[in-house]
């Protein structure tokens, strides 16, 4: 089991199909030892930011590609 997604800044990736879904890639722009971090539909899942509802994934890339926004926070 993956530990939670670590606090602290990220670069956002754009929305890219993966599989019926979106994936959203995100960088640490820390240094940490955890990879292949991203936002994904799942239910629940540890590891990466998982957003359960297709519609909410998809709300999500519409904002993301409008927007054009680049960076994340997490905060807990």
């Amino acid at each position: 089991m993956q530990p939670p997604l670590p606090a602290g800044e990220y670069s956002l990736g754009r929305p890219e199909p993966w599989g019926n879904d979106f994936w959203f890639d995100l960088t640490p722009r820390f240094d940490t030892t955890r990879s292949a971090l991203g936002i994904h539909r799942c239910y629940p899942g540890t590891g990466c930011i998982c957003i359960p509802e297709r519609s909410d994934i998809d709300a999500l890339a519409s904002w993301v590609k409008a927007t054009g926004i680049r960076s994340l926070k997490v905060v807990n």
